[in-house]
């Protein structure tokens, strides 16, 4: 290469893992990384209490400033991981069952529709989540 001459490297979505090229030269080289993306399953518990109804940053209530850090969230997912919401005061309610991750458009809308009220009751909801992610492939998150 060093006298121009061009390097092609070839290989299918698994191959450089199963290479072992991790940390190598070769990795250096490559305009990818060896090691393979981890799929992922995460679900959101957001607080939906009265609470969430007073005001927080500057110019907005708590529950939309939680809302646009969900949203941010989900900027680091790809089709091939599970996202579930659920949105909680008193009780947990699935804005979103457990499926794989479609894009944040609709998501966004639906919760940016949501009321909130009520008191705080966050362990049923983390009860609700973490089941609704058992049995589903991938590092499971909360």
């Amino acid at each position: 290469m060093r006298r121009g001459g061009g390097l092609v490297v070839l290989g299918g979505r698994h191959s450089f893992a199963a290479g072992e090229y991790a940390g190598s030269v070769l990795e250096d080289l490559l305009p990818l990384l060896a090691t393979p993306r981890v799929t992922l399953a995460l679900s959101l518990c957001l607080d939906r209490s009265g609470s969430m109804d007073e005001p927080g940053l500057p110019g907005l209530k708590k529950w939309s400033s939680a809302v646009q850090a969900a949203v941010a969230a989900l900027s680091l997912l790809g089709a091939e991981d599970t996202l579930g919401v659920i949105a909680f005061a008193r009780s947990p309610e699935f804005v979103r069952a457990p499926a794989p991750f479609a894009g944040v458009h609709e998501l966004s809308a639906r919760l940016a529709g949501g009321k909130p009220g009520g008191e705080t009751r966050i362990l049923p909801a983390v009860r609700a989540a973490a089941e609704s992610l058992a049995g589903v492939p991938g590092r499971r998150h909360l």
